[in-house]
């Protein structure tokens, strides 16, 4: 049996994604073939042919990594059956980040953290 999840996300953004074992063998997709889905209790990663569940509770940090020409999220998590590499590229990186940090997820951004 299926069971279908009747609460709506909190918030939907489309853009490209990097999932797999590290940055060489994984699954890498363009907008708009993936999907980044905010809930109170979880983000949910859709992936061409795939869906990533990451309970709040398994995700241990979210984090802004910068790239010559965009900006992702990087998920880093204990969740089972998830690919340990999650990334998503925001087309609207502030937005995003706005909206994860209004449902209480906190962003970090690396590019400002100095080494003292």
């Amino acid at each position: 049996m299926i069971v279908q999840d009747t609460r709506s996300a909190l918030f939907v953004q489309t853009g490209g994604y990097v999932a797999g074992r590290n940055w060489w063998l994984s699954m890498h997709g363009t907008a708009p073939f993936g999907q980044l889905r905010i809930y109170d209790d979880r983000l949910v990663l859709r992936a061409l042919f795939h869906r990533y569940e990451l309970p709040r509770d398994a995700i241990q940090s979210l984090s802004l990594i910068h790239r010559a020409l965009s900006i992702g999220l990087r998920i880093e998590h204990t969740a089972k059956r998830v690919p340990r590499l999650i990334v998503f590229w925001s087309s609207d990186i502030d937005e995003l980040r706005a909206q994860l940090e209004a449902a209480d997820y906190r962003v970090v951004d690396t590019r400002h953290l100095t080494n003292r």
